[in-house]
């Protein structure tokens, strides 16, 4: 697909032109964008299937979706036929990503299950380490 190719393209471009090694973003291209940019994607469209699956009346979604989940579901409102081959093209790698977040997933669950006050901070604080990462990356220019 001509589309992703050029999607592709642009990426790969802007990773090497970032990276200190080239050889590093050989090795990890296509599994850093798995985890960085496909899985937003995946966790945004799932997050929107679950909502509409499970909240029959739209209504309802419209009056008490707030700014977080409409921050959280802006990905899902992406074309499916841009998406689609992108999510095929990297399958090994998303899929591997996907295995990873999912298992995260249950171990947060089992945490609130167990009511496990503690643990729960103390990764909800130890992610929190996001925004530094991610200020870091703006203040830099990078």
């Amino acid at each position: 697909n001509g589309l992703y190719s050029r999607f592709w393209l642009i990426r790969l471009v802007n990773d090497l032109a970032r990276s200190r090694s080239t050889s590093k973003v050989g090795i990890i291209g296509n599994v850093h964008i798995a985890y960085v940019s496909h899985l937003s994607h995946i966790s945004s469209f799932m997050l929107g299937k679950t909502v509409i699956e499970k909240e029959k009346n739209e209504k309802n979604i419209f009056d008490l979706a707030g700014s977080g989940f409409e921050s959280t579901v802006r990905l899902a409102k992406s074309l499916p036929e841009t998406w689609t081959p992108i999510f095929l093209q990297n399958k090994n790698n998303l899929i591997i990503a996907i295995e990873e977040y999912v298992s995260n997933l249950n171990d947060l669950k089992k945490i609130i299950q167990n009511n496990d006050e503690q643990k729960l901070s103390s990764i909800l604080n130890d992610t929190n380490r996001i925004k530094e990462i991610l200020s870091n990356k703006l203040e830099n220019g990078k």
